[in-house]
């Protein structure tokens, strides 16, 4: 990008500018475990359109991410839930990635620096970057911001040009993706033809007498399906069995295994000795919980107001005196103590003023901390006053104007170490916090009056099956097993045993969880390697254990009889008895649709403003295939037996008429028209770039 190269050089813009400008390109939620892939440049994790993507690339992506993610959220460690979000983001993005590329290549598509710089600084200013560099006082954008933030962008510390760097090749990106959707969409044209199409379908509108043969006068029972019926539906139908990607079904019981009886007595003697040795402790009360709790004190959710803590115990430490004790007492699966160790009484608000130093990008932090302690005695020793040191020194250039005033704040407006050094402080205090800001020098001003709050600490440990639980559970699902050598049995073994069985359709083979289970990836992967009716071993997942059945393999493509052979019956049984009615209804004869409805003890209804477009007749059944042929009939016609979807149709179109006159000329509608292909081509583009690449998935092998 050489244009921009040779202006980038200016500091001055606050962090959060680049921040709310990259909001739209680095999701907070694109976050990774930092699991290295440890396969060879020979292994395939995918194929798109043609082209092999090894774990190694798929890794490298994900770490990309997973460095935006850091940036922008301050967290280095995902949980489970967010290192699947940005596994599948990586994924999505390596796939438009070849799949556009591919595309850009063979268009001869390119963004080029003047393009880039236009969308900087120029006339076409990207949306983002208007909002990010405009004056928040005056409300202007001026482009010369923008390039003296670049000017000055190499004297900017890491974080700030990493983001700026990625947001430009998110932008860059962003408008090759516009070109090419736009050369798609563009592309199309509505003729006057079309718009006058489009028009009459939704204006001309019919009057109509009809009589239905519903199919379900005639019982499922009666209609016999050979072999030679399901070939011939599947031959003329085999694009309704299409299948896009591999998937399996299976079916599942589960084990959950619970504490006993015998669990939850050994806890509560481990609460009656806890509440003996705690009564008699002399350590501090968090050392004691942190020895003996499975909940950790952290110190930031102990002190509490009046109402906070749990109903059961929230009058009784507001009564009774520090050192008072409840319990044990059993809550949410766990037996607990809890010990009213300290009081306070804590203002409601607070004035105060702070010297903020910052640690910058690489700098060790003792060289912040040295400065402060340095301010703090010039102040203690009486050689500077506090105020002429904050607006010389303080690097929150909002209050250090003010001599680090403040002003009043209430609990929750300030970063907890600063809130907390203010309010459980006293009244002239001065004191050094860390924040993520950096360090502060701290003098309380004034203090409001005080409320009482109190420390409570919890003792508590949960009520857990024993390995003595776990194996006796274990036991019972190994006999399941050993009942369903294969799975035919496996429904009726399951009923008997009164068990509830799971089925999951259409199961992929990168899908991480199953219904109720929230992390059945070795079901999954055992789902891809096991055989047709094959019945899986005892899995333990969590505190479950699970026994799953392969009942389909579904491999991508058209889908083989046997497999869909339960799809087909409803449609060949639809089509005989369609057959069956047509035949009787021709047979029936009649001079007009009365006579026709007598014969065959059939209803005459009808009905209005029966329209192409509406594919159904109002208030009643949806039938496309129908509607479409009626308005082949003249007016004053009598149509033969229709096949529709819950019947057969015999029809008399009675009145043609128009909804409204037609338009003097149709250039509203045409563009009406345009704007419905484009959408439609915009949502569907790159599904239909994916089709044609032919995807060969391989992740599942490798998770």
């Amino acid at each position: 990008m050489a244009i921009i190269g040779k202006i980038r050089n200016r500091a001055g813009l606050i962090i959060g500018a680049i921040g709310f400008a990259m909001l739209a390109f680095i999701a907070g939620d694109l976050i990774t475990n930092n699991k290295s892939f440890l396969f060879g440049n020979k292994n395939e994790l995918a194929v798109i359109a043609g082209e092999s993507v090894s774990p190694l690339e798929f890794n490298g992506k994900v770490e990309e991410l997973t460095k935006q993610f850091r940036l922008n959220s301050g967290k280095d460690n995902p949980d489970p839930q967010q290192t699947d979000q940005i596994k599948e983001q990586s994924w999505d993005e390596i796939v438009k990635q070849i799949i556009y590329g591919n595309e850009y290549k063979s268009l001869g598509i390119v963004v080029s620096d003047e393009e880039i710089a236009d969308m900087l600084y120029g006339k076409n200013v990207n949306p983002q970057v208007k909002q990010a560099f405009t004056d928040p006082k005056t409300g202007i954008f001026d482009p010369q911001t923008v390039i003296n933030f670049l000017q000055n962008l190499d004297k900017q510390n890491d974080t700030i040009r990493t983001r700026w760097y990625a947001f430009e090749d998110e932008m860059k990106k962003e408008r090759y993706e516009t070109k090419l959707k736009d050369l798609a969409k563009f592309g199309l044209y509505s003729t006057t033809a079309d718009s006058k199409r489009f028009f009459n379908n939704s204006n001309k509108l019919a009057k109509i007498k009809y009589v239905v043969a519903d199919y379900r006068g005639i019982a499922d029972s009666s209609i016999k399906i050979s072999d030679e019926d399901y070939q011939n539906y599947y031959k003329d139908h085999q694009y309704e069995f299409k299948q896009q990607e591999t998937t399996r079904k299976i079916e599942f019981v589960t084990y959950d295994v619970n504490p006993s009886e015998e669990d939850r007595k050994k806890v509560q003697e481990w609460a009656d000795t806890t509440l003996a040795e705690l009564k008699a402790s002399t350590i501090d009360d968090t050392l004691f919980v942190n020895r003996n709790s499975d909940t950790k004190y952290d110190g930031t959710t102990a002190i509490s107001k009046k109402g906070v803590l749990p109903p059961n115990i929230d009058t009784l430490m507001f009564k009774e005196k520090e050192g008072f004790i409840y319990g044990p007492y059993e809550e949410n699966s766990s037996f607990k103590i809890a010990k009213l160790s300290k009081i306070y009484y804590i203002p409601d608000s607070v004035r105060a003023r702070h010297i903020l130093i910052n640690v910058a990008q690489g700098q060790n932090p003792d060289s912040a901390k040295a400065i402060v302690d340095s301010l703090k005695k010039l102040i203690v020793s009486k050689k500077a006053k506090f105020e002429d040191l904050a607006r010389k020194h303080s690097q929150d250039q909002g209050s250090a104007i003010k001599g680090g005033d403040l002003g009043w704040f209430t609990e929750g407006k300030m970063v907890k170490p600063f809130q907390d050094s203010t309010f459980y402080n006293k009244k002239g205090d001065l004191t050094i916090v860390q924040s993520q800001f950096g360090y502060h020098l701290i003098e309380i001003l004034d203090q409001s009056k005080g409320e009482k709050r109190v420390k409570v600490v919890f003792i508590d440990r949960k009520v857990e099956p024993s390995t003595k639980t776990f194996n006796a559970v274990l036991a019972k699902a190994n006999e399941f097993v050993s009942k369903v050598p294969t799975g035919d049995k496996f429904d009726s073994v399951a009923k008997k045993a009164g068990l509830r069985v799971t089925p999951v359709e259409n199961l992929k083979e990168v899908d991480k969880g199953l219904p109720g289970i929230e992390n059945g990836r070795e079901i999954v992967s055992w789902a891809y390697r096991a055989k047709q009716n094959e019945v899986s071993a005892v899995k333990a997942v969590g505190s479950k254990y699970v026994i799953a059945h392969l009942l389909e393999i579904k491999e991508k493509g058209i889908l083989p009889l046997e497999l869909v052979k339960h799809k087909m019956e409803p449609n060949i049984r639809r089509e005989k008895k369609a057959a069956m009615l047509i035949d009787k209804m021709t047979k029936a004869g009649g001079s007009s649709i009365d006579d026709i409805a007598a014969k065959l003890n059939l209803t005459v209804d009808t009905a209005s403003k029966v329209s192409f477009a509406s594919g159904g007749i109002p208030g009643k059944a949806f039938e496309p295939e129908v509607i479409g042929k009626l308005f082949t009939l003249k007016q004053g016609e009598t149509s033969k037996p229709w096949k529709g979807n819950g019947g057969v149709y015999i029809i008399n179109v009675t009145e043609y008429y128009d909804n409204e006159p037609a338009p003097a000329n149709y250039k509203g509608i045409q563009a009406r028209v345009m704007s419905a292909y484009q959408q439609k081509t915009e949502s569907s583009f790159l599904e239909a770039l994916k089709d044609l690449a032919n995807i060969i998935d391989n992740r599942g092998k490798y998770f």
